[in-house]
């Protein structure tokens, strides 16, 4: 389980009461997506290791003229098979982590509108785009803060797409943002390694740790 730590210097006190409850609610919930990645990559190389065994200790008792074709026909599938399933796993928990996030800002917005006292209709697409807009030109919350982990993020929506929509593959390489474990391998990106969904999950972190105190200070300047 993901070890709760706060550090009483970087503890923003809210005028807006509801938003200590709201950062809360957020950070719980991506502790959560950490431990989900955790866990799914213990199970796969758990189960890809009793696999690795298993094939081994029957390969020991075939005839070494045989072992080929045997292990061709036998485990090829096996292989494939959790091939497969990581690229599952990762590529569930990349768009989790974009659902979560569009979904916690949604929310924000309509916590907004209440008490900002303006009608908005949150988006129904282009969903952090169209966020990121209202909170500069209709809330104006402006603070280069909280807008350059947006920007990091919105970055990724070419692969969240491409994964949603595409099985994957991108037809537009520029829309391809290179990060750390993430890979383009011809037209198919690949999560090649964990960091990339930690990459996603710190800067949500530090994209509503920024933009809920900049929310905050334009209230405080509103009332």
């Amino acid at each position: 389980m993901f070890q709760f730590k706060y550090n009483l210097n970087d503890i923003h006190l809210y005028e807006w009461g509801d938003l200590w409850w709201f950062e809360y609610e957020v950070q719980v919930g991506l502790w959560a997506l950490q431990d989900l990645i955790k866990y799914q990559e213990e199970i796969y190389h758990l189960r890809k290791d009793e696999f690795i065994k298993s094939k081994e200790k029957r390969l020991a008792q075939i005839p070494v003229e045989y072992k080929d074709s045997y292990e061709q026909h036998s485990f090829e599938d096996g292989d494939r098979t959790f091939t497969e399933l990581i690229k599952i796993q990762r590529n569930s928990v990349c768009l989790s982590i974009f659902s979560y996030l569009e979904g916690q800002l949604i929310k924000l917005l309509r916590m907004m509108a209440k008490v900002f006292k303006i009608d908005i209709e949150p988006p129904t697409t282009g969903i952090l785009s169209s966020i990121k807009g209202t909170m500069e030109n209709t809330f104006e919350v402006n603070n280069e803060s909280y807008q350059r982990y947006f920007g990091n993020i919105i970055n990724q929506l070419g692969t969240r797409n491409a994964i949603a929509h595409e099985n994957s593959h991108i037809t537009d390489k520029k829309k391809f943002r290179k990060t750390e474990g993430l890979e383009l391998r011809g037209l198919e990106i690949i999560i090649s390694d964990i960091k990339y969904l930690e990459f996603l999950i710190n800067q949500a972190e530090k994209l509503f740790e920024n933009l809920l105190v900049a929310i905050d200070k334009r209230l405080s300047i509103c009332t």
